[in-house]
């Protein structure tokens, strides 16, 4: 039912447009972004009367590859404009509402409901907005395919069926005729948010027929129910991965023009027994504004001490590194670096495990209290030599788009493969943050590293705990990251401080060389 056909060019999504000329042309997605953009662009110049260099935009939080984010950054090229962030569309939703929050510390679910996407973020707060503000998703679910259009297509469907019966015309293949179908059903859509009835007058919509036809909101609502029922069960399954309740919740913000319909605020309040979300001003405007008030602060145009002063910290929300022998995963790039500090590169020097390994195999890990594989790649061709002798350097690079290039190299031979993971993030879409006193402040320090101690190797903490306690499985493989071996501390040491026994820890797994398998 779109107004334009997507063919399938060299692999890619193409879209056939028709000019003004009325000749059909094939035009890519950064080809339509880049006219979006030159729009955009020359309508800000002329209002403030100066050329414009540097764009501030967001994506959506849920699901949003690095192809995605290169297209935009490239479609911005084009239009001479530099994309100075992409950035994540809940925590500018949250920015704009958060002027008006006196919150040092909160929870909050947006609920972002635009015209295409639904975006659910379950975020945990600490500062205020007049101070340093650090924020983490704990959570985020959601919806390519769920939105103000995908209501418009119902309706759209049910008047096509009914042109269809009343008039024996079928017109789904006019695309003329569904454009103009599309915006008169857009403009209902609306109008319901506000009024019971709608009377939709389409003149000349085919064979000189004028379409006419009466829409109610409870119609629009039974075309729609379980769409709308759809976005609750996103809002459940994310605030269930996020291991929060629904009474921990702080603050629910609702952003996004879709957000307007009345079925949708009523699933929502029933779902939060009760409750009331907190509505944005205007809900369209959210996210811009917010992502304006980071432009702002980035740029130096806006300091902290003002009366909208905000510092942003987000962090990246998972370790990430590799496995070694014993199961055990060795970060690389930790929970709560900062993403002010990407692109972040790390090196660390690995050995083998067996005497004359020819092959190592490179696992990549992410996660916290549970780890998930997400790429592997193997090093071959190492020259044979007794175990621990062989030197491997492994660099980890992650961009600013949380796009993960591994590396293993061979000194003696200079042999390497590497792997890229796409944007890594998608992999960490549902991962819990567990937050303790110890990663709270983590955040609140801004993500500060405790300071590496290498008098140990991870082999001699795995052989002193396995002495001490039983801490191997039934196939022996042992702790499979850090946060197993902290939880077993308490019961081999005698040191009661918790941030010193993690230090401990976090010294041995920092170590400079450990072997892999």
């Amino acid at each position: 039912m779109l107004p334009f056909k997507v063919v399938n060019q060299g692999g890619k999504p193409y879209l056939t447009v028709e000019m003004k000329s009325g000749k059909m042309k094939l035009m890519s997605p950064k080809e339509i972004i880049s006219m979006m953009l030159k729009g955009i662009k020359q309508k800000a110049e002329s209002h403030l009367g100066k050329e414009i260099e540097k764009a501030m935009l967001t994506h959506p939080a849920f699901s949003f590859s690095s192809a995605q984010f290169q297209t935009i950054e490239d479609a911005g090229a084009t239009v001479g404009l530099k994309v100075r962030v992409l950035y994540d569309a809940a925590a500018a939703a949250y920015v704009n509402y958060g002027r008006m929050t006196k919150r040092k510390e909160a929870n909050i679910l947006v609920f972002d409901l635009g015209g295409s996407t639904l975006d659910v973020t379950v975020l945990i707060t600490q500062g205020r907005f007049d101070e340093d503000f650090f924020y983490h998703g704990l959570a985020r679910n959601g919806s390519t395919h769920l939105g103000g259009e995908d209501f418009d297509h119902r309706v759209m469907a049910y008047f096509l069926n009914l042109i269809k019966n009343k008039y024996n015309r079928d017109i789904s293949g006019d695309k003329q005729a569904l454009a103009r179908l599309k915006e008169e059903c857009e403009k209902a859509k609306k109008v319901l948010s506000d009024q019971p009835h709608v009377h939709i007058k389409i003149e000349s919509l085919f064979d000189e027929v004028d379409f006419s036809e009466t829409l109610s909101r409870e119609k629009f609502e039974e075309l729609n129910m379980d769409l709308f029922q759809k976005t609750i069960k996103l809002v459940e399954q994310c605030l269930k991965d996020s291991g929060l309740e629904k009474k921990d919740i702080d603050d629910i913000v609702l952003v996004g023009g879709s957000t307007r319909i009345p079925k949708v605020r009523e699933l929502l309040n029933d779902f939060f027994d009760g409750r009331e979300p907190n509505e944005v001003s205007n809900p369209d405007e959210a996210i811009a504004r917010g992502a304006g008030t980071e432009g702002a602060l980035t740029s130096g145009q806006l300091y902290r001490n003002s009366m909208f002063g905000l510092l942003l910290k987000p962090v990246v929300g998972a370790n990430i590194g590799i496995e070694t022998a014993g199961g055990v995963m060795v970060r690389f790039i930790p929970w709560c670096t900062l993403y002010m500090e990407l692109p972040l590169e790390e090196t660390q020097v690995v050995t083998t495990n067996k005497d004359n390994q020819n092959t190592v195999a490179i696992r990549v890990y992410t996660g916290k209290s549970k780890l998930r594989n997400i790429g592997n790649f193997d090093l071959t061709g190492i020259p044979p030599a007794p175990r621990g002798v062989p030197q491997i350097e492994v660099k980890f690079y992650m961009d600013r788009h949380g796009k993960v290039k591994v590396s293993a190299l061979e000194k003696a031979t200079n042999k390497s493969n590497a792997i890229t993971i796409g944007h890594v993030h998608n992999h960490e879409l549902r991962e819990v943050a567990e937050l303790d006193a110890l990663e709270r402040e983590c955040i609140i320090t801004g993500g500060k590293k405790i300071d590496r101690d290498n008098n140990n190797t991870c082999s001699e903490l795995r052989e002193t705990m396995a002495k001490k306690f039983a801490l191997l499985d039934a196939n022996g493989t042992g702790l499979r990251n850090e946060e197993e071996v902290i939880a077993f501390l308490p019961v081999l040491t005698e040191r009661s401080e918790r941030t010193e026994m993690v230090q401990n820890v976090n010294r041995v797994y920092d170590n400079e060389t450990c072997a892999v398998r």
